[in-house]
């Protein structure tokens, strides 16, 4: 990890590893990493930065959590996170509320204060240090008296303010398959997308992870094993018009790098009745580290809604990891 000795009167005064424009926002939602801190914003620039306090050499060490709310008054949240065992621990509240200037003084604590046993007096991660001007650019706060490093005396009100999250209704299917048609589906699927198996090396055993889903009102969502492991799986995703087979089409979804689409999702599961898909790759075997996605159908494709990723094993499980939020379903009744 990187370091940097104090030697300014005040934390302010110390020179950033990144250059910081005068509040030019930057795209969102994002996900950066800092060393062992980890910036996430989501689609309203609602931060979080999350960071290992002790060695992660440890089976489990602690974290502190840092969450901002965008907006003049976005609200600080700064947790401390203590490692119990695997998906167990208890999280103690350092500061929390509207009352920024009194988180902001605890986030100065920080900044001096050694969060690595190994770290000596009179020095700051300098990853932290950064961590926290990023998100002040993320949300417009440079040169503001309530940013949490490059402080000045811009009045709040040039913080551009909050907004929701965009919605979605997800198409929801309310009507179900026996076991008997799930079982035909996908052997018809198998049959005719021979191809696409051999062309992606999908193995023979992997049939056990095929599953079929209503989808929507007039489709069906196909999942077809192609490789299967000790702790997780991937699949091929198709889609297929009720009763027409030949209908059938594979697809790819969106994912956080427009760049690049998923093909072939890590242990993916469909729920009908909330119209989510969701995928889980598993970089170990306890499950405490890698990458989650979410995306929501809309009657017509998947949006991507949610990305979580914890990129060191620390003993927190998928709910507990930074996530980028896109989007949210609107469940409202019509």
């Amino acid at each position: 990890m990187k370091r940097m000795v104090r030697t300014g009167s005040t934390i302010l005064a110390m020179t950033l590893s990144f250059p910081l424009a005068a509040n030019d926002l930057i795209r969102v939602p994002l996900y950066k990493t800092f060393g062992e801190w980890i910036v996430v914003c989501d689609a309203v620039r609602l931060c979080l930065n999350h960071g290992v306090t002790d060695d992660i050499s440890n089976t489990y060490g602690n974290a502190i959590r840092i969450t901002r709310a965008p907006g003049p008054n976005g609200e600080i949240m700064i947790e401390r996170l203590i490692m119990k065992d695997l998906g167990e621990h208890e999280v103690e509240v350092i500061a929390a509320g509207s009352e920024q200037e009194k988180a902001i003084s605890e986030i100065d604590k920080l900044l001096v204060t050694p969060l690595n046993k190994d770290m000596g007096p009179n020095t700051i991660p300098e990853d932290l240090l950064d961590s926290l001007a990023f998100i002040d650019s993320v949300q417009g706060r440079i040169g503001t008296r309530t940013a949490f490093v490059k402080r000045g005396n811009s009045p709040d009100a040039v913080i551009p303010p909050a907004h929701a999250l965009p919605l979605v209704r997800p198409s929801i299917s309310h009507w179900t398959l026996s076991k008997a048609e799930e079982g035909t589906l996908t052997s018809q699927v198998r049959q005719l997308k021979a191809t696409d198996l051999r062309k992606e090396r999908c193995e023979e055993r992997a049939i056990l992870n095929d599953a079929a889903f209503p989808l929507g009102d007039r489709e069906v969502l196909i999942k077809i094993g192609c490789f299967a492991a000790s702790y997780t799986e991937s699949s091929l995703i198709f889609r297929m018009l009720r009763g027409k087979p030949r209908s059938t089409k594979r697809i790819s979804l969106p994912t956080e790098d427009e760049a690049n689409r998923e093909d072939a999702p890590m242990l993916s599961d469909y729920s009908s009745g909330t119209g989510t898909l969701g995928s889980y790759y598993k970089s170990g075997g306890l499950g405490d580290y890698g990458m989650e996605r979410t995306w929501i159908f809309d009657g017509k494709s998947f949006l991507l809604s949610a990305v979580s990723q914890m990129p060191y094993s620390l003993g927190l499980l998928p709910d507990d990891w930074p996530t980028m939020v896109y989007l949210r379903a609107d469940l409202d009744e019509e």
